[in-house]
């Protein structure tokens, strides 16, 4: 558990350093930021009949399986990005909350995800809440399982359940930097419909709000906050001469490197339920 002031570059590396002078610590340990008291996230306990060990701290898989926020993070895969002069970390932060859980009838404060620091060549460019990093959940892999509101907020088309998401990054340079592309496949289920739709236009009105979270998330963090989709460390695998040009023109990632209209996202509601097309 890593406190804000601890995000800066000379406490990081003395951590780093610890950890390494020990067997005792895992590489394969969760490791997590906060802007709350450490001592209080430690002593936080789980419902009645589960075991600690079940908790945000020592088993995130479990939740993030069920329900896609922020993917959890090894130390291993902490090191690695920390250390990549062309990716940023994502490093999920906790918090406690005592607004959705009750038990016996009295508030019942428990560990939630609410947000993320961005870590990224050496630095910590920032805190950003949970529904501004959303967009990164469909950029890890099949684990990610998330249900998404179709259409407007006051004015909903239906409920979707997505699923396994696969994603491929392409770019293409132009003269003035580099131009990214995403392409995305995942599984919908409908869970709720609360009009009647044509099939493919539900389907557009998914893709619509689908790629309207991932250019969110985008806008948020580019370029002042970090590079969560590795776009420039995709790049720097590809063709480390280009990005080389670019990171010293300040180019890499820009606020123009990605567009609504370079994101491609094929969704396929095979799991249709029972509804009858229109």
């Amino acid at each position: 558990m890593l406190s804000e002031s601890m995000l800066a570059h000379e406490r990081i590396r003395d951590v780093i350093d610890k950890s390494n002078r020990t067997e005792d610590i895992s590489y394969t340990k969760w490791v997590y930021g906060t802007k709350e008291n450490i001592e209080e996230l430690f002593t936080s306990t789980p419902f009645v009949g589960m075991s600690p060990l079940r908790t945000l701290l020592h088993a995130p898989m479990l939740n993030y399986s069920q329900n896609s926020f922020i993917h959890p993070l090894q130390y291993v895969d902490f090191l690695v990005h920390y250390r990549e002069k062309a990716a940023t970390v994502v490093l999920p932060s906790l918090a406690i909350t005592t607004s959705n859980w009750t038990e016996g009838m009295k508030e019942h404060p428990i560990l939630e995800i609410n947000g993320a620091f961005m870590l990224k060549d050496n630095e910590n460019k920032g805190w950003l809440k949970l529904e501004d990093v959303l967009g990164i959940r469909w950029l890890k892999g099949p684990a990610t399982r998330a249900t998404i509101l179709v259409g407007p907020m006051d004015d909903p088309v239906g409920l979707v359940r997505l699923v396994s998401p696969r994603s491929v990054i392409g770019f293409e340079p132009t003269n003035d930097g580099v131009k990214y592309r995403l392409k995305i496949k995942v599984i919908g289920k409908v869970v709720n419909l609360y009009k009647e739709v044509p099939i493919e236009e539900f389907k557009k009105v998914t893709r619509d709000v689908f790629k309207k979270e991932l250019i969110r998330t985008f806008r948020k963090t580019t370029p002042q906050h970090g590079d969560p989709y590795q776009l420039s460390l995709g790049l720097y695998q590809k063709n480390p001469k280009l990005w080389n040009k670019l990171q010293k023109e300040g180019k890499s990632v820009t606020a123009e490197s990605l567009n609504e209209r370079d994101i491609q996202v094929d969704i396929d509601l095979r799991l249709w339920g029972a509804r009858k097309h229109p």
